[in-house]
């Protein structure tokens, strides 16, 4: 940056530039150049210039022939940027010189890179237009944030990359980036002036920005997986647990409960448990090795074969326990280092060792809708946030990756790695927008680590309309034999995701009713209409639980009866069948009654509600006594309607 002309003082500037043409020749030998530079604001500051020729030109040749084209990259050093989103600011200048339009419209992509596997991980955005009109001067002020923009695979390493723009990705995030700015280009579009047009950025600025600044009515819902401590607790519970399968239906900590309790006590004779406060917690384990018992007097230091895979699933308080993860441990010995072959006893980890474990918060325990709610993701609110530890306890383990995972209608997805663990790190933010997000198909049930993400793999098209489940996929490698009990981990102090609450309205489940059936109703979907001409119109098949396209299947139809009541006098008894959440349907059920079908009108019966009991699934039955003490008399069911 020191040899860069105009440059004193300041901050650094990276570049790099390709284009088109170096020199278009045109019928007197002088050609169209461009150049990358750095000049005061008046002159265009970090600035594509499309220049004139080297060597000068002749009177009335054409300078840029219409078909040169330049990208200039301008890169400013980052350090300790740590926000996952950032408000981007820029300010554009052109100049395209007297006598009419000579260059096209200007066009700004941002840039970022971070370090990557030893490596450099380069993304561009897509385009802002800097619009050039019809003036000479034209100043362009842009802001933007970094998540309203699409991010893409970026290679400027090599000059004709610089040019180039690559395969769209999911959004990477800002966080940690080593070097931010941005992307000028333009091309010279005059065939008959020589003068030299300029595209520059006067000022740029990428400030960090915090996360759930968006218009999303608070509701993303923090499940943070910290406990704090029952009064008969020490320092936490080690609820340990070997290899099991992932259950959708059986928690492995149950919302609001005592974790470690009936456990027993540990090797002081302590009881130790820990409150868990939060939603329920679903989860799977899967370690690749199983730990024997040690053998007494065995020298494991010299036969590391002999080591086994001794991780486990691990609950405990976040106060450096680092919250739920998997952690390597083995057996607890007494007298670790006064008797050598003992220290072989306490934890065994043999090289290549892996575990695998997912953690699962259900929607409906997690965001809190009621009964019937769904849960969508979308642009101002879909953020999946996890705070993570990485342990390796003087490189016991090699690496530790993070995944996120969702449930959306009835099936699981994940997401790439999200982050690749080489090196310590404590309460590192992971954080990813789920609209973003590449998405693949997964299936925990069958197996937890099994995850193909590769090129190969398809990527699911989601809606993100119904996500009943948000989760972290965790994995760790163990990179050195050694029997040590160093307690080396990975693991999720914080966990936290974002999606609007759909509550379901009376007129919306009855609408989804009507989906339901609508292809064989031939448009009868009015309340009184009958599409299949069994007697029972549509309103009462929706409220009893028939089949508006099927005449065999009327629902729970209404039943009766005369019994016996107090002192032996008959009494009409009336049982109908109303749906457990008739009131979120807006469905009322009542009965009316007459003393004849032709003069009088129904109103409202004289009737003893006796009993409401659980009848088919779905459905409770509601028993109706009425009395008979008229020679006559009609008795009606109706069923009301109301999408309030």
């Amino acid at each position: 940056p020191d040899v860069v002309e105009g440059i004193t003082a300041g901050t650094p500037i990276y570049g790099a530039s390709y284009g088109s043409a170096r020199y278009i020749t045109n019928s007197v030998n002088f050609g169209a150049a461009f150049d990358w530079g750095v000049y005061p604001n008046n002159n265009g500051g970090a600035r594509l210039r499309l220049n004139k020729p080297d060597g000068g030109i002749a009177s009335g040749t054409n300078v840029h022939s219409g078909v040169t084209a330049g990208y200039n990259l301008f890169m400013f050093p980052l350090e300790g940027f740590t926000e996952n989103d950032a408000d981007i600011s820029i300010q554009t200048w052109s100049n395209q010189g007297p006598g009419g339009q000579n260059m096209s419209d200007g066009e700004i992509r941002f840039v970022v890179a971070k370090n990557y596997s030893g490596g450099t991980n380069w993304a561009i955005s897509s385009p802002i237009t800097h619009t050039v009109g019809t003036n000479q001067f034209q100043t362009v002020n842009t802001l933007t944030n970094y998540q309203a923009l699409s991010w893409y695979n970026y290679a400027p390493a090599n000059s004709w990359g610089v040019g180039s723009v690559g395969t769209q990705v999911a959004s990477p995030m800002p966080g940690d980036a080593i070097l931010a700015g941005f992307r000028l280009s333009a091309s010279g579009i005059s065939t008959n002036n020589s003068q030299a047009s300029v595209f520059g950025a006067r000022s740029f600025s990428l400030t960090g920005r915090a996360w759930n600044e968006y218009d999303n009515d608070n509701l993303v819902v923090d499940a943070d997986p910290q406990t704090s401590w029952n009064e008969t607790g020490n320092n936490g519970v080690q609820f340990e647990l070997g290899s099991f399968a992932f259950s959708d239906d059986i928690p492995i900590v149950q919302e609001s409960a005592i974790i470690g309790d009936g456990l027993g006590n540990d090797f002081n004779g302590q009881k130790e448990t820990n409150w868990w406060t939060g939603a329920a917690v679903y989860g799977g384990f899967v370690a690749d090795g199983a730990y024997s018992p040690p053998v007494q007097g065995y020298d494991y230091a010299s036969n590391l074969e002999s080591n086994y895979n001794s991780a486990a699933l691990s609950v405990a308080g976040t106060s450096g326990g680092d919250g739920f993860k998997i952690q390597w441990n083995g057996p607890w010995q007494s007298n670790v280092g006064s008797i050598p072959e003992l220290d072989y006893t306490n934890g065994r980890y043999e090289a290549g060792d892996k575990a695998t474990a997912l953690f699962v918060w259900k929607s409906d325990d997690f965001l809190g809708g009621s009964d019937g709610s769904t849960y969508e993701m979308t642009a101002a609110n879909d953020v999946i946030k996890a705070t993570v530890s990485y342990e390796d306890r003087d490189v016991v383990l090699g690496s530790g990756n993070v995944r996120f995972v969702i449930k959306e209608n009835d099936q699981y997805y994940i997401s790439y790695v999200v982050s690749n663990f080489t090196d310590e790190a404590s309460n590192i933010e992971l954080v990813r927008q789920g609209t973003t997000t590449a998405w693949f198909p997964y299936d925990p049930v069958t197996d937890v680590a099994s995850v193909d993400t590769s090129t190969n793999a398809t990527q699911a098209a989601l809606d993100l309309t119904d996500v009943q489940a948000f989760g972290v996929w965790l994995e760790a490698t163990v990179a050195t034999n050694t029997g040590y009990r160093l307690y080396p981990r990975i693991g999720v102090d914080r966990f936290q995701a974002g999606a609007i609450v759909n509550t379901p309205t009376a007129s919306s489940i009855k609408q989804a009713w009507l989906d339901a059936y609508g292809s064989g109703m031939s448009g009868a979907t009015a309340d009184g209409d009958d599409p299949d001409g069994d007697g029972v119109v549509n309103i009462f098949e929706y409220a009893f639980g028939g089949d508006p396209t099927d005449d065999t299947s009327t629902g729970n139809q209404p039943a009766h009866g005369v019994v016996a009541g107090d002192g032996g006098a008959s009494i009409l008894e009336v049982i109908y069948y109303e749906r457990t959440d008739a009131s979120s349907r807006g469905l009322s059920t009542s009965l009316k009654e007459t003393a004849n079908l032709v003069f009088d009108d129904f109103t409202n019966a004289t009737v003893t509600v006796v009993g409401t009991g659980s009848g088919p699934s779905g459905f409770n039955a509601v028993t109706n006594h009425v009395p008979v003490d008229d020679d006559e008399k009609f008795i009606r069911v109706d069923v009301n309607y109301s999408a309030e």
